[in-house]
């Protein structure tokens, strides 16, 4: 499971860089837009985030449109459901 992590940072980085930016340091902003920036999340195990991703998954609910709250609910949703099914499998 630690070993999704960096793929999943580098679309996130990949993302963000996409889009064009008036300011040069809104990329880095929205990167550490939860208190954390890529560096930070490269580092830590997925075993001991609990804490880390419940602030900072509230941090960035509360920077969203109530669209997209509702979109990353369902994302968040199906993520969950996805790892019990894989718990189960085994």
């Amino acid at each position: 499971m630690d070993s999704d992590l960096p793929t999943i940072l580098q679309a996130w980085e990949n993302t963000v860089h996409a889009f064009t930016w008036t300011d040069p340091s809104d990329p880095h902003k929205i990167l550490g837009a939860s208190g954390y920036n890529p560096g930070f999340w490269r580092t830590t195990l997925l075993r001991g985030l609990d804490p880390h991703v419940v602030r900072a998954t509230t941090a960035l609910k509360r920077l969203l449109h109530g669209r997209q709250r509702t979109l990353l609910r369902a994302a968040i949703n199906a993520n969950v459901r996805n790892r019990e099914t894989s718990r189960l499998k085994g």
